[in-house]
């Protein structure tokens, strides 16, 4: 004989499902709000400690304040997707208790008094979860240093939140009575309402322009516009359940003419049970769209993130060596070495602002063989010049030697031996950046550079150490007079003593000569070797925004103004661009350095004498650009500047946000696989009636499965396209928003589809099939067929 166990009152067994769903209860509200602490703690604290690394402050203050309203967003979302599983949870254990209900009534008990009771059970439950929840979350933040003020009040407000929840669902769960239906008024009514209060955040989002603005020190919030984005999930995630809801009335109608008993009998229960699968439909929608949210948010502020730095500070790190504007004797060529492992490739390149037209605008010159690679899109890689200017020097000498002859001095054609002065000399050398440097010439013989006029001399100069070959553009003379006579003194004539200067160079293909006048008391005559690089016009490109401006297209002829020169050079338009990276506006010049220096040099397309500017920038594309900073950094003289995109990009800042979205999507996942169960674990009235008709518990186990996945799933079709909205609608200001330097500079374009945007919705497909399949495993085996 088999041991004798003592029945068990059926009570007992209420008994133990009503503690195990309390106990769901609590661990939804500790879940909840250890979340909720966490994200509004950790994650503002973790925003404020990455934004250090921002130089502009108003870009860090801005983007610390989109990362603080998306914590809110967060923990909105989190209280919504809650909230519906608390519904869940109170309404199943409304169903558990039902029977005791019943008898207190029977007994005089009112409903009045039944709503009472449940809830002091709520605040019970919600007061120990939510203890439980945020004291975890206290020990976990406090070694990341926040302040005590902020915990406690975060700790305050989310334990009334809970408790003030707690109350409330219980108490409305049970002074209203679960219903088989729901009324399909009353969710277009929700529905309207929601998707109303989004389309009106959303233009008050695009009205204001950005949800959070910086105004010097002060941070200011649109909070009705901050919140776009959750009213939108939300908003998807009702119109989804009301879709679902009039979707379930027309197949319960026609469900009766289908082919087939399971079918018909699965799609019919199907439809008419959506009422208790629509919480679970809800919370799979919010989820999904959150997810989408979440990847799409990413997507568009590391976007907005790449473009800006790209318009503001170009290469991967950018140099600006102190110096003069413009090219002297005394300016020194400086060079900087990149550091292993911090290798990269170091492009000299000359930045200023011109006047051009009535507008003063910023221009970008470089080798145009570099270009292509710096400034991708600008066509500057096609303004190089047909072939090179000036005199190839002989390859590997530190020095170049140039015979230089002077005549005797005239005066109106005539000559003046009384007339005693010298020459100095000067050569103008280029390397195959187009970086110029002016070299002064000194003889061998007296140490000096002085040539006597009349006299002739070899002179040399030692060429700046560079890794690429020189080529000499021109020699600089100048005329200075100890003694005139006195008839050629400038008061009394404008007549000026005259000096003809020549000079030789051997070069890398033989000798090459030239020669120039040099007049008494005005700007230095250049005696110009070998080729000129152009026509006499300095190619550019424009941007579209100042073409459309000045007005101007491909081949128009315009003069531009360098401000550190002062000297206008004739250019001509080569091409139209969107944008130049590196200039920080929407309008802007591109040209080449080398055509630029030779043009500037030889007279050709500026004013003879012209100053010619200096190349003070080195832009620096490298994989590993903090390490570049730092070792640049302790190497540079003192005021010149390292710059990195790390200087505007807001990225990593509105990360601590991101990870606090996914946190919450990842919470909600755990919901789903929460509110599914419950659903699923309701009793199946068919089973029976099934059996007895001679269907296999195999097929009807199935059946009950694919009924019970079938909302899920339409929840998460809804939910991924809810998310598409709410990103397509709400992020691009979002992302401006966290970057301040792309207002008006870079155009934000919402990045919906993504790979990361699919995370969430396979996950939640997943947890549906894992649910599905214990439905139909606990089916078969309720029945007893294997």
């Amino acid at each position: 004989m088999g041991v004798r166990r003592r029945p068990q009152h059926p009570w007992r067994a209420r008994a133990r499902r009503r503690v195990g769903l309390l106990a769901v209860t609590t661990a939804v509200v500790a879940f909840a709000a250890a979340t909720a602490v966490l994200v509004l703690v950790i994650g503002p604290a973790a925003a404020r400690d990455r934004s250090a690394a921002i130089t502009d402050p108003a870009t860090a203050r801005a983007a610390v304040g989109v990362a603080v309203a998306l914590d809110g967003l967060a923990v909105a979302v989190l209280g919504v997707l809650a909230l519906v599983a608390l519904v869940v949870v109170a309404t199943r254990l409304d169903l558990v208790r039902s029977a005791e209900d019943a008898l207190l009534t029977a007994r005089g008990a009112t409903r009045g008094q039944l709503a009472r009771w449940g809830a002091a059970e709520g605040i019970v439950t919600a007061a120990v979860g939510s203890a439980v929840g945020t004291a975890v979350a206290v020990a976990v933040s406090l070694p990341t240093g926040p302040s005590t003020g902020s915990i406690s009040s975060v700790v305050t407000a989310t334990v009334c939140a809970a408790v003030l929840v707690g109350t409330i669902v219980p108490a409305a769960v049970v002074g209203r009575r679960r219903r088989s239906t729901t009324g399909i008024v009353g969710q277009v009514v929700a529905a309207g309402v929601l998707v109303a209060a989004a389309v009106f955040a959303t233009w008050r989002l695009f009205t204001a322009g950005v949800p959070i603005d910086v105004v010097r020190r002060t941070v200011t919030v649109d909070v009705v516009a901050a919140a776009a984005p959750v009213v939108w999930i939300v908003a998807g995630a009702s119109v989804v359940v009301l879709l679902g809801s009039v979707a379930a009335r027309v197949v319960a109608r026609s469900a009766t003419g289908w082919r087939g008993l399971l079918p018909a009998l699965t799609a019919r229960r199907t439809a008419r049970t959506w009422a208790s699968s629509a919480p679970g439909v809800l919370v799979v929608s919010i989820v999904a769209a959150t997810g989408v949210f979440v990847a799409g948010f990413a997507a568009t502020v590391a976007e907005v993130d790449d473009d800006t730095a790209r318009a503001v500070v170009g290469p991967d790190v950018r140099v600006r060596l102190d110096g003069d504007a413009v090219v002297g004797e005394r300016s020194p060529l400086q060079r900087i070495r990149l550091h292993r492992p911090a290798s990269g490739s170091i492009t000299p390149v000359w930045t200023d602002t011109v006047g051009v037209g009535s507008v003063d605008v910023p221009i970008v010159a470089t080798s145009a063989a570099r270009a292509a690679a710096l400034l991708p899109g600008t066509g500057a890689d096609r303004l190089g010049p047909a072939h090179r200017s000036g005199v190839p020097l002989v390859p590997g000498r530190r020095s170049v030697s140039i015979d230089v002859r002077t005549t005797v001095a005239t005066f109106d054609d005539v000559q003046r031996p009384d007339a005693v002065g010298s020459v100095r000399f000067a050569a103008w050398v280029v390397d195959d950046d187009g970086v110029p440097a002016l070299v002064t010439l000194t003889s061998s013989a007296d140490g000096t550079g002085a040539v006597a006029v009349g006299g002739a001399a070899r002179l040399t100069g030692t060429l700046p150490s560079s890794g690429s070959g020189w080529r000499l553009l021109a020699v600089e003379p100048t005329l200075t007079f100890a003694s005139r006579p006195a008839d050629t003194d400038s008061t009394f004539t404008s007549s000026r003593l005259r000096v003809a200067v020549g000079a030789t160079v051997d070069g890398a293909a033989g000798p090459v000569s030239g020669e120039t006048t040099a007049v008494d008391l005005a700007p230095p005559a250049r005696i110009v070797l070998g080729r000129s690089p152009g026509n006499g016009r300095l190619p550019v490109v424009l941007t579209s925004t100042l073409a459309d401006r000045l007005g101007v297209r491909i081949g128009s002829h315009l003069d531009v103004t360098p401000a550190s020169t002062g000297s206008p050079v004739a250019s001509t338009v080569r091409a139209i661009v969107a944008s130049v990276p590196g200039t920080g506006s929407r309008s802007a010049v591109v040209t080449d350095l080398s055509t630029l220096v030779a043009t500037t040099i030889d007279g050709g397309a500026a004013p003879a004498g012209s100053a010619v500017p200096r190349v003070g920038e080195r832009w620096i594309t490298t994989s590993d650009p903090t390490s570049v900073v730092e070792s640049l950094r302790t190497g540079l003289s003192r005021g010149s500047t390292v710059t990195s995109g790390a200087a505007v990009r807001s990225g990593p800042v509105v990360a601590t946000a991101v990870a606090g979205l996914a946190t919450t999507a990842a919470l909600g996942a755990l919901l789903v696989l929460l509110v599914l169960a419950i659903v699923g674990a309701e009793p199946d009235p068919a089973r029976r009636v099934l059996r007895a008709l001679g269907v296999p518990a195999r097929r009807s186990a199935a059946a009950r499965g694919l009924g019970s996945s079938l909302p899920a799933v339409l929840g998460v079709l809804g939910g991924t396209a809810a998310g598409i909205l709410a990103v397509g609608t709400t992020v691009a200001p979002f992302a401006v928003a966290a970057v301040p330097a792309a207002r008006g500079l870079v155009d934000a374009a919402p990045v919906a589809v993504t790979p990361a945007a699919f995370v969430a919705p396979v996950v939640l497909l997943v947890v549906t099939a894992v649910v599905a399949t214990v439905v139909v495993v606990r089916g078969r085996r309720t029945e007893g067929d294997s």
